[in-house]
């Protein structure tokens, strides 16, 4: 090398820089003396001028005073640059002038993997993460930035729902925790309680400590009794949500006896077969919620379901048959039509048409025990299912019991765990007429009149009609009334305890007792009987 050339004069060579892979800048006081087309790849600008607000004028004027190489990061345009920022001398040791290596920092980071055994950390702690059972975070060595699995997140929104102060409390637990880890460098495993609800957990911190260097640490939050407890709450919540509702899958059908169980299997089976299905069984043995479950489970739950009341609907039903079968018109989704034997042969062929032209499901529910043979009574009985009625499985009725008094808990924040061994004798020898409809009746009839600090159910709880059942009498206020307040008494009693065991439905109630629903209310207000209620 000449010593009357400059050294720049070398490093702008353009033979040279054509040659270089990365950005490459030189230069001489505060001015850029050259750079390389390389970084018109990496940045928008074209002149000089605008190269320099890619430099770092504090950096390289340490550089050129200091006489050394600095290494830093560079974000430009929303992206990340590694720089290397060198001098350059004469022979006489003499300034000439700096020179910045500029790569984008993926291709740095791609360069070292492969040339080196180095691979980041930072790279390698999420993966670590995610594959952990546990909930697990990592804390990085500044202890101001973490990174956590889908577990340690699902744990703490949960434990949020319930307790918004015992996130708070946990946090400040696990920052100590961490501290003292870092201060001293060893692992520890500390059981806590946590919230009102004195919520157990194990919390288990261990450092990261490579070459006697110090990269953070690992904690893990462990309870699968606490992670079970609030998916067993989150269950609980979306079958209370389901109910209200009514998008009812196979989940909210409770029971473990055979017929039950037959039953729930023949509903999958058909719902994945393009039939029509006919669900059979008394009233109030739930034949709506399996239409609905089998709606789910036939990936159609975000279609339209479409009921209607045989004895009441046939005018809509058949106006919306017509609709459809209008090829201009295009439906999907379900049809279910209660009481379908009540409905005229016309509607009936309209059913069977749009069930051959269209991707509707059609499923229809009767209890009627003897059906009139017909075409449409021969395609639609190829597929039914039978429920069974609640006296014929009376094994499930703890099972159901227990459903609702968790839903109740749920809905009307309450305390209830069981009911007393004479209620379950009641509810074991008692008929059910009406079936689980009845059932659930009396449970919400529980509920909105139990004590919020009330764990076990007593017979006070119970509407008049049970008992009544369970005490075969009626007992007068006054022994020496007269025959026409006994009457009163007993007709006053009779009414209200029919409309408990219709959930206050007033036109079922009327239908009932044999009377106008106007003569009921003249009855209900006669007695003082309530009749704010829908």
């Amino acid at each position: 090398m000449s010593a009357n050339k400059p050294l720049h004069a070398y490093l702008t060579n353009e033979e040279l820089h054509h040659l270089l892979p990365f950005g490459f800048i030189v230069l001489k006081q505060d001015s850029i003396v050259y750079a390389n087309e390389k970084l018109k790849e990496y940045f928008s600008v074209t002149n000089m001028e605008s190269y320099q607000l890619i430099i770092d004028d504090e950096v390289a004027h340490n550089v050129w005073k200091q006489r050394k190489v600095i290494h830093t990061i560079k974000y430009i345009e929303q992206n990340k640059y590694y720089c290397i920022y060198s001098p350059s001398v004469d022979n006489q040791g003499r300034m000439q002038c700096v020179t910045l290596i500029i790569i984008p920092f993926e291709s740095f980071m791609e360069q070292v993997k492969q040339n080196t055994d180095y691979f980041p950390i930072m790279e390698l702690i999420p993966l670590i993460a995610d594959y952990s059972p546990d909930a697990v975070t990592y804390v990085l060595p500044d202890l101001n930035k973490t990174i956590h699995n889908k577990r340690w997140t699902t744990t703490f929104n949960k434990i949020k729902s319930e307790d918004k102060d015992a996130v708070n409390e946990l946090n400040e637990i696990l920052k100590n925790i961490i501290n003292e880890t870092v201060e001293s460098r060893r692992s520890s495993v500390v059981n806590i309680n946590i919230g009102q609800m004195r919520l157990s957990l194990q919390v288990t911190t261990k450092p990261i400590i490579i070459s006697g260097k110090l990269y953070g640490c690992f904690q893990m939050i462990k309870n699968d009794e606490a992670f079970k407890y609030f998916e067993k709450k989150y269950e609980i919540a979306k079958k209370v949500i389901r109910n209200l509702e009514k998008t009812f899958t196979y989940t909210d059908i409770i029971g473990e006896s055979f017929d039950l169980k037959l039953a729930i299997n023949q509903a999958k089976l058909f719902s994945k077969m393009k039939v029509p299905i006919l669900i059979k069984g008394e009233p109030g043995t739930g034949k709506e919620v399996f239409a609905r479950a089998i709606h789910s489970d036939n990936k159609k739950n975000y279609l339209p379901f479409f009921r209607f009341d045989g004895r009441t609907d046939s005018t809509s039903l058949e106006r919306l048959l017509i609709e459809i079968l209008d090829e201009s018109n295009v439906y999907n989704g379900t049809i279910y039509v209660k009481y379908v034997f009540d409905l005229n042969e016309t509607i009936l062929e309209k059913i069977m048409l749009c069930s051959k032209k269209t991707e509707i499901t059609f499923i229809f529910s009767t209890d009627v025990i003897e059906m009139h043979k017909s075409h449409f009574y021969d395609w639609i009985t190829k597929y039914i299912i039978y429920l069974p009625s609640l006296k014929d499985r009376k094994e499930d009725i703890p099972l159901i019991i227990k459903n609702y008094l968790e839903k109740m808990n749920e809905q009307y924040d309450l305390q209830l765990q069981t009911l007393d061994e004479e209620i379950m004798h009641l509810f074991n020898t008692y008929e059910w007429p009406k079936n689980i409809a009845e059932l659930q009746n009396v449970m919400e009839y529980i509920g909105r009149i139990a004590n919020p600090s009330t764990t076990v159910i007593s017979t006070k709880m119970l509407p008049e009609y049970l008992n009544g059942e369970r005490e075969e009498t009626y007992e007068l206020s006054n022994e020496k009334a007269s025959l026409q307040t006994a009457m009163d008494e007993f007709e006053k009693k009779y009414i209200h305890n029919r409309l408990i065991s219709n959930n206050y439905n007033k036109t079922k109630t009327a239908k009932e007792l044999g009377i106008s629903i106007r003569n009921l209310y003249y009855k209900m207000d006669k007695y003082n009987i309530d009749r704010g209620r829908s």
